[in-house]
Order: C-alpha cells, then structure tokens, then sequence
C-alpha cells in the first residue's frame, strides 16, 4: 500500500474537506497521513514532519491541498521544500510530487515545483484515481468512453431555441436533418456559420425532405465540417434530431433545453 503524506493549511480543513479527500483516497488504497492524525501528541511537530517527509519508510509520494491558504503558509512551503529536496535527491520520479486543486486558482501563485508535476482538480470525476495511481508511480486505470462522431449543441439565441449541428471530423455533403412531423411547426429557420460561434445569419442551400411515414425534414447541401456547423431555430426544441450524412444510418439525438 503506498504511503502518501498530504500536506494542507489548517484553515481548509474547518468544514473536513481535506479529511474528506484522505478518506477517499484510503478508500483507493492509499496509506494517507495527515499531520493532525499521524503525529504523536506531546512531540515537537516539525522534526516528525521532516521525518515523515524526508525518510522512505514513512512517504512514498507527498501531496499538497493547493489553495491560496495553503500557497500563502509558511509551513505548507516549508513542507514542499523539504519534499522537493527529497525528489530532486531521489532524481525526482522516485518520489512523487501531486497538487491536489479543489478549485480555480490563479495560476501565478503556483509554484513551479507543482505546476510541472502532475496536477489533479477534484471536479475532475476520475480525481481519486489519478492521485493513487500519481502516488503508486503507475498509469491511471481510467475507462474511456467512446466519442461520438458529431457535436450536437443546445442552446437558447435570441429568444429562440437552436441546435448546433457538425462532424468532428471529416465533411458532410450532404447532411441530412429529419425530425417528427409534429415539431416542424416549430422550425423557424437554419444557416450555416462558424462552428461554437452561434449566429442566425448566412447562408444555407437545403431543401424539404418527405419520407414516408413519420419523419420529414431537410436535405443540407451546404458542406458541414468541424470548422462549420449548421444552426437550427426553433420556437420549442423538437422531441428528437436525427441527422447524418447516410440518409440509411442516421445519428439520432434527443435535445434538451438546459
């Protein structure tokens, strides 16, 4: 089990945040000391520090709780010190060094010895996984979930609903938008523009769509790539978007109004 000594400044700890964050590392295996629970009571406290830090039987990975109360803490700099020294001897992979943020923080009060190393931010959900396997010196054991082919934004633009439609790679001509018969009375209009860059001006050469059945819609015959999307207005967001270059294989989507 490696042993991680987290460094934090006192301060952050008031509502239990950083207690939080060791316990959940202890629950990923980690061997995680804090100096308030692994210091020994009537001991002067800053040669253990030093101990748990410097000696290999005590740390195998030091890290920091990275806030601006920390960065401002003598102590807190005290520690990174000693745990640099104690990297850089050890020719610095042997002991590693992690900023653990659990928010924005302006950059320029990083110091360099965090802001090279590996850096993990507690809205990142695979948080508790990359400090353990940061600490244990081993590639993340992360699953990846397959990426979808296109980009499909919602969005409200002045006063109207749209839906942002592109490929994230390659080029769509032609591009196929088909709804249910029961929402084209809420399409207003399209175009095509600059992709993530919402604008209801333009261009566009598509023509109406019937197929038998259910659905009907537009034949796009202006070209979509990841640079350039095709926006639809819409009064109220259809119930479902199916779209593609493959009138035979078309992606299908349900948009909601966030």
């Amino acid at each position: 089990m490696t042993k991680l000594w987290l460094t934090y400044a006192w301060k952050d700890n008031e509502d239990e945040q950083v207690d939080f964050v060791a316990q959940e590392l202890r629950t990923a295996g980690l061997d995680v000391s804090v100096d308030r629970v692994a210091l020994v009571a009537g001991r002067r406290l800053w040669p253990e520090i030093r101990e748990h830090i410097e000696k290999p039987e005590n740390s195998e990975a030091w890290a920091l709780y990275v806030t601006e109360n920390s960065l401002r803490s003598e102590t807190c700099q005290d520690e990174l010190a000693i745990a640099l020294d104690r990297a850089l001897r050890s020719r610095e992979d042997a002991y590693p060094l992690i900023g653990i943020f659990p928010g924005p923080i302006d950059r320029k009060l990083v110091p360099p010895a965090i802001r090279i190393r590996l850096y993990v931010n507690l809205t990142d959900k695979d948080w508790i996984e990359r400090v353990r396997s940061g600490a244990a010196g081993e590639a993340p054991s992360i699953k990846t979930v397959p990426i979808s082919p296109f980009v499909l934004n919602t969005g409200k633009f002045n006063d109207e609903w749209y839906v942002e439609i592109r490929p994230r790679a390659g080029r769509w001509l032609p591009t196929y938008v088909v709804v249910a018969p029961e929402d084209i009375a809420n399409f207003k209009s399209h175009v095509v523009g600059p992709a993530d860059n919402v604008t209801d001006t333009g261009t566009v050469f598509s023509s109406r769509l019937h197929i038998k059945g259910r659905h009907c819609g537009w034949r796009i015959d202006s070209a979509l790539t990841p640079q350039e999307s095709l926006y639809q207005f819409w009064r109220k967001l259809p119930s479902e978007v199916n779209f593609g270059p493959d009138l035979k294989a078309l992606f299908s989507m349900s948009p909601s109004e966030n």
